[in-house]
């Protein structure tokens, strides 16, 4: 094997997504009925104590700027969770409530995304992983419309993809985002941790839903506008003005 394989190796996060695939499916086994079943009804306090330990734990070896991102996450993802959970019943948690480790959740999911598209591995090979990726996203989108009659889903992904093909420098964020939410949402809707109803946000009856749809990775990228928004409109306008300086 030549020290070059050796290097490539290296360099893939296998760390990052070990705890992309392990961390977040054991949080939502604890705060499920299986959870409950094991650990004397405390499921989701013990996984609010969790998500809130890896929560400070990045936090603390976060840069300055991150560690701003992760604080305006909390307050965005809890407000996101009340509207669109809540409000709009777009999807049930499974005590019909928001549980607490929300707080803290969607920003380490921003986090996660941001790590592994800085690490240097996926940085060499950015352009076949975002093909690949992309693949992935179509394949999916089609497979859920045919197996799961997932109408609501497809038409998200078709708003993705419009997104996609206009965000040409933020792509391989986008996918990778795509590619995690579709993960937890699938384990999240696995465990009974929480569910989507059977059409779309449980009244449009002329549009059937998936368990969980296909392409609600836009309300995700809607959090991190959002964050990114904040970040620049209010914390720090002068950061603003200096990149639309560049863009001209």
């Amino acid at each position: 094997m030549s020290s070059s394989t050796v290097e490539r190796k290296e360099k893939i996060p296998v760390s990052t997504i070990l705890k992309v695939l392990i961390a977040p499916a054991l949080l939502f086994v604890i705060d499920s009925p299986i959870g409950d079943k094991y650990l004397f009804n405390y499921g989701q306090t013990i996984a609010v104590v969790l998500a809130t330990l890896g929560f400070i734990f990045y936090y603390n070896k976060s840069p300055k700027r991150i560690k701003k991102f992760m604080l305006i996450g909390t307050i965005v993802g809890f407000s996101g969770e009340y509207i669109f959970s809540i409000l709009l019943g777009m999807y049930h948690y499974r005590f019909d409530n928001i549980p607490l480790w929300l707080f803290v959740g969607h920003s380490l999911i921003f986090v996660v995304v941001l790590k592994l598209i800085r690490n240097p591995y996926v940085s060499l090979y950015e352009i076949v992983i975002t093909k690949w990726l992309f693949y992935f996203a179509l394949v999916y989108s089609f497979i859920c419309l045919f197996w799961k009659n997932d109408w609501f889903g497809f038409l998200s992904s078709i708003v993705f993809f419009i997104i996609l093909f206009y965000a040409k420098k933020s792509r391989l964020f986008i996918l990778i985002m795509f590619s995690i939410v579709v993960y937890l949402e699938e384990v999240g809707t696995l465990t009974g941790t929480w569910s989507w109803p059977k059409i779309a946000f449980g009244v449009f009856e002329w549009i059937p839903s998936g368990n969980p749809p296909v392409g609600i990775v836009i309300f995700y990228l809607l959090f991190t506008v959002t964050v990114l928004g904040i970040y620049l409109n209010v914390l720090h306008p002068k950061v603003r003005d200096r990149y639309n300086r560049l863009k001209v």
